[in-house]
């Protein structure tokens, strides 16, 4: 029988379904934009919890499945989609409510209009001017302010509020207010597009359940068994993401879509999940990937 090695200070194994790996912390933070002070505030915990968290990884059940679920919830809604709009429609963020909006996020409005695909100096003095959005980031914003505020550490199932999200990734476009791309990165990104996405398709298939995962031994363990597929899939999707180094943060949160949304089976949370989490560790580094 194979024993479980506890960290001191740590206490006894994680039960099934109820540990987060510290890499998977790590991921989860860059994911919602969240600095350490912020996930403090959300859960209550003192500041050197964020330490444990990175050392040793999360066992509390609670804060598992509500991290879990908030990261499926941005994985739905990685930013804004064109959508018919009726005539007269106004936004419903501005002025102060938009600032407070975007701070309840736990967001900078740079993130913010990273997350957009607008991060222009214009933007952003218009936005800290308080002027509305686009009407696209405006619905999206809502869209994902709303999810948020009822995801709470009290919430009774925070993977129904998950599931209640619809989005129609096959059908993504990017929003005509988006800029250009401003750089071709040449013929070359087609193959590398290509062998990329099965590098993407072959990682998110390894991933293992988290429910599956009852500690950060197995979880490292199982990465271990796996290193040389991980590694060489995650060097063709660097690989990729190199052609856009010199682009725009919204030019690079545009390839990785082109990638999640082309993934084979089911489009759930745990696969967009997944995928977010390949790109943010394949793509550390380059360009303004998540910056």
């Amino acid at each position: 029988m194979t024993q479980t090695r506890i960290a001191p200070g740590v206490g006894a194994p994680s039960p099934p379904g109820s540990f987060i790996a510290p890499p998977v912390f790590t991921e989860a933070l860059q994911c919602l934009g969240w600095t350490a002070s912020f996930f403090c505030q959300r859960t209550g915990k003192p500041h050197h919890y964020v330490r444990r968290c990175r050392d040793h990884g999360i066992d509390d059940p609670r804060i598992v499945r509500w991290l879990l679920a908030m990261r499926r919830l941005h994985a739905l809604l990685p930013g804004p989609v064109d959508e018919p709009f009726d005539d007269g429609a106004e936004p419903r963020f501005a002025g102060e409510d938009l600032l407070l909006t975007i701070g309840r996020l736990g967001w900078t409005p740079r993130f913010l209009l990273v997350r957009a695909g607008i991060a222009t100096q214009s933007r952003l003095n218009a936005l800290h001017l308080g002027r509305p959005l686009p009407l696209p980031v405006d619905r999206w914003l809502g869209r994902l302010y709303d999810a948020d505020r009822q995801l709470t550490l009290d919430c009774p199932d925070p993977d129904a509020i998950v599931r209640a999200i619809h989005v129609e990734g096959d059908h993504w476009q990017p929003s005509s207010d988006a800029p250009r791309r401003t750089r071709r990165p040449g013929r070359r990104v087609g193959e590398e597009e290509t062998r990329a996405l099965a590098a993407l398709q072959r990682l998110v298939e390894l991933e293992p359940d988290p429910e599956t995962i009852d500690s950060l031994e197995a979880y490292q363990a199982f990465r271990a068994r796996h290193a040389d597929l991980i590694a060489s899939c995650e060097a063709e999707i660097r690989a990729y993401g190199l052609l856009f180094r010199t682009a725009s943060p919204g030019d690079m949160r545009r390839a990785g879509q082109r990638l999640t949304v082309r993934l084979q089976g089911p489009s759930t949370a745990f696969v967009q999940g997944t995928a977010m989490a390949v790109l943010d560790r394949a793509w550390d580094g380059i360009g303004g990937w998540r910056k």
